[in-house]
């Protein structure tokens, strides 16, 4: 629960300083956001391709690139199963 809270909060932070790169247009470092908010969670990405706050960086070449990049792998963070008489 608090690593689900915790990447929350990385994404609305990103969020905020990626909607502040767009309001100046520095896309490379809205790009930069938006690939740090796609490692963190890789759901972001089909959310990134349909957000209408990010259209004015949609043309950007880096921006379409980040899009199609392939998904970093992470390991799972799954806590092992003990068997019952362990417990």
């Amino acid at each position: 629960m608090a690593d689900l809270l915790e990447r929350r909060w990385q994404l609305s932070i990103i969020y905020a300083a990626l909607s502040g790169a767009l309001r100046f247009s520095e896309f490379a470092e809205a790009v930069a956001h938006v690939e740090r908010a796609i490692a963190i969670n890789p759901e972001n990405r089909a959310l990134a391709k349909t957000d209408p706050d990010l259209d004015p960086v949609r043309d950007d070449e880096a921006f379409r690139a980040a899009l199609e990049a392939p998904a970093i792998l992470r390991p799972e963070r799954r806590r092992p199963v003990r068997p019952r008489s362990a417990r």
